[in-house]
Order: structure tokens, then sequence, then C-alpha cells
């Protein structure tokens, strides 16, 4: 249909939706930033990638698969105003692939340098900052939390493994480290199911929602701003019309009753009972 095909496919590449994302910066910085724990990784593993195929003519080709995987991918959506981490999902096997390789390559190989050992140090602390982080920033973001134990027991545990984390590489011991870098990516998918909840009502009006069903007799569309509309229909289960004077429609086609003016508020009004 035209929403897919045309909206979704052709006005998204002439046409930012978010407008902050639309910088040529956000995909590499977030194809990286993403991968924490294993970002500098990724990170060391492309920059040693490009230079093994540019020193050797004859280079595997598995790792120029790689490269033509990463950058198809770039190619295709770097150009396009809309821009969202959701669309570079796939070049992310291959980013973990060679930050996988460069890993195994400094436990494993010959080539032991300090290159790893330093970056390794990089992020056992980052991970020990991320700890304290959390603490530090809890007191601005309590108030959308219906407790703040999770995310103390989540700090807790980040902290212990980033200094276990500095132990092992202090001590050279890298599959431990390695081991203790996994287990701090699973502590933070462990913690956020804790707190997921709490998310939801923030990115939808699954409260405000909640409320009306609860203490009135809904009977009739409800009234509520573009900024407010996310979830309500879905909650409710009745229909909804959206006031937004003066605004802009949704970036795609929308079924829902769009009233930008007070011409049509008025009108709107007029036909509705009181």
């Amino acid at each position: 249909n035209r929403e897919f095909f045309y909206n979704d496919h052709f006005v998204r590449l002439i046409k930012a939706e978010h407008l902050d994302n639309d910088r040529w910066y956000f995909y590499p910085f977030t194809m990286i930033g993403t991968l924490f724990p294993w970002c500098l990784y990724a990170l060391i593993g492309l920059i040693y990638l490009f230079k093994h195929i540019k020193r050797h003519a004859e280079a595997e080709s598995f790792n120029i698969f790689l490269i033509v995987w990463i950058s198809l991918v770039l190619l295709i959506f770097q150009f396009a105003h809309s821009k969202l981490t959701s669309y570079i999902f796939p070049l992310y096997p291959a980013l973990i692939i060679i930050a996988g390789d460069f890993v195994y390559n400094s436990i494993f190989g010959e080539n032991k340098g300090r290159l790893f050992y330093f970056s390794s140090l990089i992020m056992s602390v980052l991970i020990l900052i991320v700890a304290i982080g959390l603490v530090a920033a809890l007191p601005a973001y309590a108030v959308y939390l219906s407790s703040k134990a999770p995310v103390y027991a989540l700090s807790a545990a980040l902290f212990i493994l980033g200094i276990l984390a500095l132990v092992f590489v202090s001590r050279k011991k890298f599959l431990g480290f390695t081991f203790t870098l996994a287990a701090s990516l699973l502590l933070i998918l462990f913690g956020s199911a804790f707190v997921h909840e709490d998310i939801e009502s923030y990115v939808s009006s699954k409260a405000a929602s909640e409320y009306l069903i609860k203490n009135y007799v809904l009977s009739g569309p409800i009234i509520c701003s573009k900024f407010y509309v996310r979830g309500v229909k879905f909650y409710t289960d009745k229909e909804v019309v959206v006031v937004d004077i003066p605004g802009t429609p949704f970036f795609s086609p929308h079924p829902l009753p769009f009233l930008n003016s007070h011409v049509k508020v008025r009108d709107f009004l007029a036909q509705r009972a009181v």
C-alpha cells in the first residue's frame, strides 16, 4: 500500500522523522557505542581489519566479506535523512564477529600487545563509571521509578564486576576478564527486566488510560494531545482524537482524527452531545 511503499521507503530517504538523529555521525557513533561493553574491541578490530586488507593484496575473502557487509548496510542507510538505530541492526553480527576475532587473537594469539591490555583497562574503568553513574543519576530520575532497589542492586553488582575486571586485567588473566565483561552485559539486561514496567508508563499513557477506565464511564472518543496519544487506544480500546494547535500531522499517515486548528476543534465538539 501507499504507506508501506511510499512513506516508509521513499519519504524517509528525503525527510527526517527525528531531526536530532539526522547527523552524519549518528550511525558511526551508534554502531560502536551500542556494543558496550565490547565497543572498544569492535572499533580496534575494524581498524586492524582495514589495515590488514590494505597491506595484504590477497586478503582473506571472509575479511572482505565482513567489510562489504558493514559498508553495504551503511551505504543504504547513511544517506537517508530518517535515522534510527534499528535500521542498521543487520550490520551488528558483522561487528560482533570483528570484535570477537580481535579479543580471541589478543588472548590466544602470539601477539598479545599492550593495546588489548590498555583497552581492557579502559573498559574496566568504564564499568565502574557506569555503576557509580547509576547511583549519581538516581535522585534526578527516582520520580520515574516505583522502587530504587533494582538500581542500587544493579549498581552494586556492576561495581563488583568492575573491580573483578580490574583485578583480572592487572594480573593479565584476560580470559577471566572476558567472562567478567560478558557477565556485566547480562547484568544490565537482567536489571532492565525489573524496571521495564516503570519505563512503560513514561513511553506511553498507560497510567492516564487506566485512571480514565477506573474513574469514568467512557462512552465516546478520548480527546488528547499529540504528545500523550501513544498507547491510549491500546489501553482503553476506545476511539481517540488528537488535538495539537497549531501542530503538524504525524510523520506517517494516521487514521486518528487530527485537530490542529481552533475551527476543527469547534466543529468536532459541535457534533458531540454534551
